[in-house]
């Protein structure tokens, strides 16, 4: 009985806080390279929805009266990817 008891009290002071250092620790490193290549891809995408806004079919699109919010996502953000 005395070595269950000290098994489990190993197993909660020294095991159990290992473990979720160790998972903090992960889901830490993961969470900044999500936001690296977060950053990275919106620079990408902003530079090229600068180019595609120039392009003749969103000149045309507004010509045609669509608005500015319709031009972006129907025509803007589908070649800007």
């Amino acid at each position: 009985m005395g070595h269950y008891i000290a098994r489990r009290l190993i197993y909660v002071l020294v095991v159990v806080p290992a473990v979720t250092l160790v998972a903090f620790t992960i889901s830490f490193v993961l969470g900044v390279l999500a936001l690296l290549f977060a950053a990275i891809y919106a620079r990408v995408v902003r530079g090229n929805m600068i180019d595609t806004m120039g392009e003749d079919y969103i000149r045309t699109a507004r010509a045609k009266g669509l608005s500015e919010r319709q031009v972006l996502t129907h025509h803007g953000m589908r070649a800007g990817r």
